[in-house]
């Protein structure tokens, strides 16, 4: 199961916080930077061909593609990162 990004305590919280608490490891950008949509919907999520198979993780290839290193397994019900690229079924 993925978990959610670690924060470190601070003296004061940094707009950027709300954003990290919402992410998962393995994702390729913060969640809910995208379009109100979740990672479910995106052709990133899974093996980048936009072909839903329904498990509740998958892991993110745009994040692979980015960083060259495996992906977390991410919910597919995570907010959508400024990375999302609608599924072509989305498209219609």
């Amino acid at each position: 199961m993925s978990e959610r990004l670690q924060l470190t305590q601070g003296l004061r919280r940094d707009p950027i916080d709300k954003l990290a608490e919402q992410s998962y490891e393995g994702m390729a950008y913060f969640a809910g930077t995208g379009p109100k949509a979740t990672c479910i919907d995106c052709k990133c999520w899974g093996d980048g061909t936009g072909k839903k198979q329904r498990t509740k993780q998958r892991a993110c290839s745009r994040f692979v593609a980015i960083t060259g290193m495996g992906s977390q397994r991410v919910p597919g019900d995570a907010a959508a990162c400024k990375y999302f690229e609608p599924t072509e079924a989305q498209k219609r």
